[in-house]
């Protein structure tokens, strides 16, 4: 019970952060933009992306089965795993995440920048 309640206390601080980081309409335009999503399905870019990052973050995923099973576990859905790996395999997956990461660098960038001149 104690590990569950920890477990859930650090997706709570994880999604905190992530929101922080990364709007909902700024992840789901880029989405658009790099062909990622063409219509809204329950697999957003903002949702993938935020589950991707999660799954990735932990030392414990080893498949793309790790990674859908973490989107149902933040996002409270039953995608099976062909449907989400649709998504992951779409050739413009890699490079809307290539964006995200980009777009933050350069963001994190320019706030050590404003804060070293502060």
């Amino acid at each position: 019970m104690q590990a569950k309640r920890m477990k859930h206390e650090q997706d709570i601080r994880f999604l905190n952060a992530f929101e922080r980081l990364f709007s909902p309409a700024e992840l789901d335009t880029l989405g658009r933009q790099t062909g990622f999503m063409k219509r809204r399905r329950q697999v957003t870019p903002h949702r993938f992306c935020m589950a991707l990052v999660s799954a990735l973050g932990s030392a414990t995923t080893n498949s793309i089965a790790d990674i859908q099973r973490q989107f149902n576990h933040m996002h409270v859905t039953g995608i099976q795993l062909k449907p989400f790996h649709k998504q992951l395999v779409k050739m413009s997956a890699p490079e809307f995440m290539r964006e995200v990461f980009e777009i933050r660098s350069i963001g994190c960038a320019s706030s050590r920048h404003a804060y070293s001149e502060g």
